[in-house]
């Protein structure tokens, strides 16, 4: 602020203002107003001069009477604007006078109470972020830390459970359950849904075989002896229904494939006492356009991998050239492009899904699965217990080149690849049959699908102190979590991935 010249100073020039409005007449405000100002008040600063112009806004406001403030310009000499816009740009404290610390006080007490505000609002934020970040490493209770192989959803004990299966979605899982198909909420009980075969003509109760999820979760086909079903699979609604081709008198011999070829196959097929056929391992391809099941029947020439068109019910090929065993297992590649069928003899062929011809054969495999990009294979190497392998490795799946070999441990009984390409969870058994038929292993083992190492080892959990094996064992979508089914016939789903 400028010094003021004799015994003026900034408290005086209020005093001064407020005395003159307080006396002013009204006919000569303005004149006055302006004059007097111009006697207090001495021109030496641009801060002064800014202060100024804002005490004759103001009292421009508050102006009652319409009349014009006359420019102090006016009663200056021209020689002296250049000091006017100093004046008008200073005096900060004309307006306010003794007001000016009151103000600052306020500001000032504002601007603490900000800060103190700012500083409780970062405090909360710093406490949410830590409880969502504890509620993130936590399922089902929020006082239990997540851990590899906590069990997080386990049932009550069935008859008889088998095909489980997740959802491509990852929220429910299927089953056949104690001679029913059902579906549920993934990681709890609720919502079960159960899909119901049509009774024969007879009222004979047709039990649902093999099953698969449609790609979008939302269907559910079903094989019901004479016929494939596609369900809803929220609503247990039948929304097609395919029949089993019967024989057709004009069929003719063709190459593998051909429509005739797989009517005569129907009509040479062993049929179930409620009619049609038993078929297994069906699956739904990625794109969702064809299903895929299995026949296998007597002798071993009549088993088959039948492909049908899922939108028109069509037959579209017939896959059982050159087939000496049972068709175990049937995966399509991820991208669609290639089917794996393992058989019974330790055979793994690569179908070709345009040409439908085999393109890739493998000797010695008692397993195998997918990687997620559909360029390589895990597979367990046969050793001399039949569906017991020796080993694992990772394979080029078209030209066979071995990539990684790891697990050199023996006992594998099942392989699967997490969606992620991660992982790859081995399942091991205690060879106590001699045979190999028992289905059950006793731990499973997570390991880095690169570099071959092992990771977790899930080991049999106890149920009334007593070690319970477990068997149909897959990844959910997400790769978090592994489902499987305990020797007791309960449903185990437990964690396979933690958070990151």
């Amino acid at each position: 602020m400028a010094e003021y010249e004799n015994f003026y100073t900034p408290d005086d020039v209020d005093e001064q203002i407020e005395a003159f409005l307080q006396a002013r007449e009204t006919s000569t405000r303005d004149q006055k107003l302006t004059h007097d100002l111009h006697a207090f008040y001495k021109p030496d600063s641009e801060a002064d001069a800014h202060s100024l112009q804002r005490v004759l806004t103001q009292l421009l406001a508050d102006d009652q009477h319409g009349q014009k403030i006359v420019p102090i310009s006016d009663f200056m000499p021209k020689q002296q604007k250049y000091e006017e816009t100093s004046i008008m740009r200073g005096t900060l404290s004309i307006k306010a006078g003794a007001k000016t610390s009151s103000t600052l006080v306020r500001r000032l007490n504002i601007l603490v109470a900000t800060l103190i505000v700012a500083v409780l609002v970062g405090s909360m934020l710093v406490v949410f972020n830590a409880a969502r970040q504890s509620h993130n490493s936590t399922i089902g209770s929020p006082d239990t830390a997540e851990k590899l192989g906590k069990i997080i959803y386990q049932s009550s004990t069935h008859q008889l459970v088998f095909n489980l299966s997740w959802s491509p979605d990852g929220t429910r899982l299927a089953a056949h359950i104690d001679g029913t198909l059902q579906s549920w909420d993934a990681t709890n009980p609720s919502n079960v849904v159960t899909y119901n075969i049509p009774a024969t003509a007879s009222g004979k109760k047709v039990f649902a075989g093999s099953f698969a999820w449609s790609p979008d979760s939302t269907r559910l086909a079903v094989a019901g002896g004479t016929a494939i079903y596609v369900f809803d699979a929220k609503t247990a609604a039948i929304q097609t229904s395919t029949p089993l081709q019967t024989p057709s008198p004009t069929a003719q011999p063709g190459s593998v494939g051909d429509r005739g070829i797989g009517k005569i196959f129907f009509s040479q097929a062993q049929k179930l006492s409620t009619g049609g056929l038993s078929l297994g391992n069906m699956t739904w391809s990625p794109d969702g356009r064809f299903l895929e099941a299995t026949y296998n029947g007597l002798p071993d020439s009549a088993c088959a991998i039948l492909i049908w068109n899922a939108e028109t019910g069509d037959l579209v090929e017939t896959l059982n050239k050159g087939f000496n065993g049972n068709v175990l297992n049937v995966q399509w590649s991820p991208d669609g492009r290639h089917l794996a069928s393992w058989f019974a003899t330790s055979v793994l062929k690569i179908w070709d899904t345009i040409t439908w011809s085999v393109v890739k054969q493998y000797q010695g495999v008692s397993g195998f699965s997918w990687s997620p990009d559909s360029k390589h294979l895990a597979l367990l190497d046969a050793g001399k217990v039949f569906m017991f392998a020796k080993d694992a490795r990772i394979v080029d799946a078209l030209n066979g080149q071995t990539l990684l070999t790891f697990a050199k441990e023996g006992s594998m009984r099942a392989v699967q690849w997490s969606p992620d390409g991660t992982r790859i969870a081995l399942e091991y058994q205690k060879i106590s049959n001699p045979l190999g038929l028992q289905r059950t292993a006793d731990h499973m083992k997570l390991w880095d699908a690169i570099n071959g190492k092992l990771l977790y080892t899930f080991t049999a959990f106890p149920v009334s102190d007593v070690m319970i094996p477990f068997s149909e064992a897959s990844w959910s979508p997400d790769s978090r979590y592994i489902a499987c089914v305990s020797d007791d016939q309960r449903i185990i789903v437990w964690v396979a991935k933690l958070r990151t």
